[in-house]
């Protein structure tokens, strides 16, 4: 006699993947009537704080969610308020960290750029995403600077003033006047040259499609070699890459909403759980939100 053993085995279910977080992106400009009430009840803040909000400049994430389903309830509600939201999520974002270049030649086709890590040379064809960014400083020398101009044309207003001030008793002194007063609009033209030049930067960034790579160039420090092989030094070199990106890199539409003032993004609560616990640099997220809404 044959007996027979049969064993069964019985398999736990695996347990299914968490939900990836996503991000509620606010992208200005908003509708120019909104309300404001709903907005901040969407957002969970105090009516100054959502007004704050709404006026960055540039896209920032304005709250996290565990799913993407509660991230698109949130945007929904906001853009029914009035305000242009998008839900995204963390997946989508490839917030890396950006690299500024230190060299950077082109021709027709191709860009070569060096950074501090890496060079490379990249097609005008595979880039994605380029934004403009004012980043302020506060260097000592170059502020000590500007007040100093400010203060000499202060004098020099001073002087005009006496002067137009005592013409009824000294007359054929109006020369003098004017000459104080062309001094101090010289010395305040001055004062402005040095904050704008030496205390501001403005900053190109530029989104590769390969992995993809968030390249930086700085107007203070750009070393510019068109196709003819001549370096050309920041004052002339900006504008030439400007107009070098416009011509090469048509199908990429320059952000400039970032340019006249520095996207003060503030801090989101959740928003490091999309990225391995480390919360992005808030203008690598701004490019890689970027790239998402151009691609998707």
């Amino acid at each position: 006699t044959s007996t027979s053993t049969s064993t069964s085995t019985s398999t736990s279910p695996s347990p299914s993947p968490s939900p990836s977080p996503s991000l509620v992106f606010l992208d200005p400009p908003h509708a120019p009537t909104l309300d404001l009430d709903a907005v901040a009840a969407a957002l969970g803040l105090m009516l100054a704080d959502a007004r704050m909000r709404l006026g960055l400049v540039a896209p920032a994430p304005a709250l996290a969610f565990a799913d993407l389903a509660s991230a698109r309830d949130a945007a929904a509600r906001l853009c029914a308020a009035g305000a242009h939201a998008e839900a995204v999520p963390s997946t989508a974002l490839t917030a890396r960290a950006p690299e500024r270049v230190t060299t950077f030649a082109y021709d027709t086709t191709h860009v070569a750029f060096e950074t501090a890590r890496v060079r490379e040379q990249f097609a005008w064809q595979e880039l994605r995403v380029t934004f403009l960014v004012l980043q302020t400083t506060f260097e000592a020398g170059p502020d000590a600077a500007g007040r100093a101009a400010l203060r000499r044309a202060d004098q020099y207003v001073g002087r005009a003033e006496r002067v137009v001030n005592s013409l009824w008793r000294t007359p054929g002194t109006l020369s003098g006047a004017r000459r104080d007063l062309r001094r101090a609009e010289q010395a305040l033209e001055n004062a402005e040259a040095v904050r704008r030049n030496e205390v501001s930067e403005l900053t190109l960034h530029l989104v590769i499609a390969r992995e993809p790579v968030h390249l930086v160039v700085s107007s203070r420090q750009l070393r510019l070699r068109p196709p003819d092989g001549r370096p050309l030094m920041p004052a002339e070199a900006w504008p030439t890459l400007l107009a070098a990106l416009a011509s090469h890199a048509p199908h990429v539409t320059l952000d400039r909403r970032a340019e006249r003032a520095a996207p003060r993004l503030p801090p989101v609560p959740g928003i490091a759980a999309g990225f391995g616990g480390r919360a992005p640099d808030p203008t690598a997220l701004y490019g890689a939100y970027l790239a998402w809404r151009t691609t998707r």
